[in-house]
């Protein structure tokens, strides 16, 4: 019995362990962890759970001694999706056997191409990057960015449309001019989708896509049924000997990441931790509390 489950299910897991998109994600990923972390041991030290904690520090360095210690947080935790979008297309870029400097570039460019630069400050619209769309509300636009414009980059470049420079060109400047073709169609590519969009009722990509999917997306992964088949299928494949966690947290970090963000917000903002399944999971890093 157990051979025929490994001839049905090894050939599948190997599949989904080789599958370019998903390890583009993964290591796209991996670029902003460690960050995230470091982030959170300062988030930890400004919201440490001891009575008089807080009052205890203010003595030395004055009332708002807290608030130094969130910058490194909103350093990181407020830009994860822009480290996502660079880890993802440089990740992405080398599965294509492509440029992958360019291809992070191209990734980050086109995605910036397409956000809206609106801030609502007292009743009024200014312009500006909202921290919102750069942090944990544009990661999955990011992810589609990521892979669209290295797709559209990949594609031009092994048709041959580049620039070729003569011979004694420094490579560097090589690669420059062998790019230019190709990222110029990338740009262009998503400057027609950002006009599209502009023409919906959504106004921009980043509505269209936190509405229709990444809002659904989270609903379903922070409920308890989604996590206990994430973890059936992480032991399943470690049953095997395939990497349970590598396999399924490629699908499911993303998500968790986001969720994770939002407990950030609303902890910083002195609410209730919203996502308590991430701090269940013991996903790090995870800003929960007692107050739990």
């Amino acid at each position: 019995m157990l051979q025929k489950l490994e001839k049905v299910f090894m050939p599948l897991a190997e599949r989904i362990g080789r599958n370019k998109y998903l390890i583009a994600i993964r290591d796209g990923f991996l670029l902003s962890m460690p960050l995230l972390i470091v982030g959170s041991f300062f988030l930890l030290i400004a919201n440490f759970p001891i009575p008089g904690w807080t009052q205890f520090w203010g003595r030395f360095f004055g009332d708002n001694w807290a608030a130094y210690f969130s910058k490194p947080t909103d350093a990181t935790f407020s830009i994860m999706a822009i480290l996502a979008v660079i880890g993802i297309g440089y990740s992405f870029a080398g599965q294509m056997k492509v440029d992958k400097l360019f291809g992070a570039a191209i990734s980050l460019v086109s995605w910036f191409l397409i956000m809206p630069y609106e801030i609502l400050f007292e009743d009024q619209v200014v312009t500006g990057i909202p921290l919102g769309w750069v942090g944990s509300k544009g990661i999955f636009v990011g992810i589609i960015c990521a892979f669209a414009a290295v797709h559209i980059y990949s594609w031009v470049d092994k048709k041959g449309w580049v620039i070729k420079m003569p011979d004694g060109v420094p490579p560097t400047v090589e690669k420059s001019f062998a790019a230019l073709i190709p990222a110029g169609v990338s740009l262009l590519v998503f400057f027609l989708i950002n006009v599209v969009f502009a023409m919906t009722p959504f106004e921009n990509a980043f509505n269209f896509v936190f509405v229709i999917l990444q809002t659904p997306l989270l609903k379903l992964g922070n409920t308890l049924p989604a996590m206990v088949i994430a973890y059936i299928f992480l032991h399943f494949f470690w049953f095997f000997g395939i990497n349970g966690g590598s396999v399924v947290g490629a699908v499911f970090n993303p998500i968790l990441q986001t969720l994770s963000a939002e407990n950030l917000a609303a902890l910083q903002a002195g609410q209730p931790i919203p996502n308590i399944i991430v701090c269940i999971l013991g996903l790090k890093p995870s800003p929960c509390r007692r107050n739990l």
